[in-house]
């Protein structure tokens, strides 16, 4: 028994700093065939992960509030797709000026 990624599942994607979502397709080579898929990151959340035949998973990207790019990966077998999402806003430099805050 074999599966994968469906040949037509990009290798990596992207996302803005605001998160989002995809699907991946799992093609197997009987329909009884489990699989599993998995992620090294916890801003990505997988929906039915386990699967038998050929199926499908979702998943979404959680909002980056960082000021930092970030990457995960899932992972089916020996097949990776490489997650990127851009970084959040950056915090303010602005600092509050004529007034005294010591009190």
């Amino acid at each position: 028994m074999s599966y994968e990624f469906a040949r037509d599942t990009p290798e990596k994607a992207s996302f803005d700093s605001p998160g989002g979502s995809g699907q991946l397709t799992v093609a197997t080579s009987r329909d009884d065939c489990p699989w599993r898929t998995k992620t090294d990151s916890d801003w990505i959340h997988l929906f039915s992960p386990n699967g038998k035949g050929p199926g499908n998973v979702a998943y979404k990207v959680d909002p980056n509030d960082y000021p930092l790019a970030r990457s995960g990966t899932i992972t089916l077998a020996d097949r990776v797709i490489y997650l990127e999402q851009a970084p959040g806003a950056k915090p303010s430099t602005e600092t509050k000026t004529g007034r005294d805050y010591s009190n």
